[in-house]
């Protein structure tokens, strides 16, 4: 009797007794990856608001480009609430687009990439380097197709 006929009822374990149509890819794990970072950054965002929301204050500060300070200060801080509660259901709403088979996991890639050049010259002063090689993965990623759902590809289903 193996493990997984002892415990037939947990879903988890029957998953991975099942034939999957398509195999796991690296491509479709960092996927997962991507997705897991967008819906932290979400998380991340909500509790600054919530606990620091002078932390945006200054976010624009490092960033090269005047054209983004000004509109940062005079735009996005007067209204701060709503343009974090924004970029909240937009991390979330890229979380699961990439979670998502094609045409969405497509659509989520190509989002992500405008994003993380969007927030290139906001992170000059460090960050800019890490949205930079996302902006290189996550365009190596629209090479693929992705036929299923990432947690149907890991879960079964």
């Amino acid at each position: 009797m193996n493990a997984c006929a002892a415990v037939a009822d947990f879903p988890i374990c029957c998953c991975v007794t099942q034939a999957r149509r398509y195999p796991i890819r690296s491509q479709d794990i960092v996927r997962l990856v991507l997705s897991v970072a967008f819906f932290a950054g979400a998380g991340a965002n909500l509790i600054m608001l919530l606990v620091a929301p002078e932390i945006y204050k200054g976010f624009a500060d490092l960033s090269f480009l005047p054209l983004y300070q000004s509109l940062w200060r005079r735009v996005v801080v007067p209204h701060l609430s709503v343009w974090v509660a924004l970029l909240v259901a937009f991390e979330v709403g890229l979380g699961v687009l990439l979670l998502s088979p094609d045409p969405y996991a497509r659509l989520g890639l190509i989002s992500a990439s405008v994003f993380t050049v969007f927030l290139v010259p906001f992170w000059w002063g460090g960050g800019a380097l890490i949205n930079v090689l996302l902006f290189g993965l996550m365009v190596w990623l629209l090479r693929f197709s992705y036929p299923e759902p990432v947690l149907s590809l890991i879960f079964g289903g």
